[in-house]
């Protein structure tokens, strides 16, 4: 019989919450991708580093010779809303159950900003 665990169960023997890491599935991971590598190719964006937490999982994303993150999207296992984009500033850009509408506002502006350069 194989047991299946939810992402958090509480542990009757110590009376404590036992918390699994999140991770960005197959399917989110491409999505984010995609949207990098375009605007690494037109030269908006320069570099990522991904995080597993407790918690939460993030995806940064640097711009040329910045050491603070451009955007952070951040994947939460219990939230209403699982996914969220920060700025740089910490500022809240979108907050979405689906990653789709979150990263909608970054392919968003990143398409402005091109038309702004051209």
């Amino acid at each position: 019989m194989k047991l299946i665990y939810p992402k958090s169960f509480k542990n009757i023997k110590n009376n404590k919450h036992i918390n699994f890491k999140v991770f960005f599935d197959k399917n989110e991971i491409n999505k984010i991708i995609s949207i990098y590598s375009k605007n690494v190719t037109s030269g908006n964006w320069f570099d990522y580093s991904v995080e597993q937490k407790t918690n939460e999982a993030v995806f940064y994303i640097f711009g040329k010779k910045t050491p603070v993150a451009k955007y952070r999207i951040i994947k939460r296992q219990f939230n209403l809303y699982k996914f969220q984009v920060l700025d740089a500033s910490g500022k809240i850009i979108s907050m979405s159950k689906e990653i789709d509408k979150a990263l909608f506002q970054i392919d968003k502006d990143t398409q402005v900003a091109k038309r702004k350069k051209a």
